[in-house]
């Protein structure tokens, strides 16, 4: 099973390139700073050393994906008015086609991928064709504030703990089920792997 660390690396560090998404609306960049539920800002702590990306060109994106060669790419979809998540935007432009975002990769894959996009599915299926190991994803639309929850899980679980891609995602995934109970959550976050291509999606 793969790792988040690269092999031979003495600190068994995890390199995470977290790319986010334009905010398009005056009204969302109006209610971003107030939001209820803010994803917590990723910082390079513990094992966890982060690069971030804002509303980049995909050329930018490839740069630096070439330049860092990260473990672990996030992809932060658009924080939406109606508290939901939505597609990819960077620079006014949506990345609503799997292969959109597939294509962004050459040469350089990381270990795992989390697509912190609704419907995310064909998309997971789209990178593991491109050669990526591990996706983590979304069948379905969910809130911020279930993506608040399991981004923290998620998170925390890689920034200290040298563990598998597949073993963090149920360890953050059973961190967040408490959450899904306390508020109904139906749809959980789901894993697939080009060894194991399955789905976990569970309903409480």
């Amino acid at each position: 099973m793969l790792q988040f660390q690269p092999q031979g690396t003495s600190k068994q560090t995890c390199t995470l390139l977290a790319v986010t998404s334009e905010t398009r609306s005056v009204e969302q960049k109006q209610l971003q700073n107030q939001h209820k539920y803010p994803i917590p800002e990723l910082v390079s702590s513990g094992r966890l050393e982060v690069q971030t990306l804002c509303n980049p060109e995909k050329e930018q994106f490839r740069k630096v994906l070439e330049s860092c060669k990260p473990n672990f790419v996030y992809f932060q979809g658009e924080q939406l008015l109606d508290e939901e998540v939505g597609s990819l935007v960077w620079k006014g432009v949506e990345l609503s086609n799997p292969e959109e975002i597939s294509e962004l990769f050459d040469t350089t894959l990381p270990t795992a991928v989390y697509l912190e996009i609704p419907n995310g599915e064909s998309f997971a299926e789209a990178l593991h064709l491109k050669g990526i190991p591990y996706v983590v994803f979304w069948k379905n639309a969910f809130s911020q504030y279930a993506a608040c929850h399991f981004h923290q899980a998620l998170f925390s679980v890689v920034q200290s703990s040298s563990t598998h891609t597949w073993d963090a995602f149920h360890l953050a995934r059973a961190s967040f089920q408490p959450y899904c109970v306390q508020n109904n959550q139906v749809l959980l976050p789901s894993i697939s792997s080009l060894d194991e291509v399955s789905a976990f999606e569970q309903a409480y």
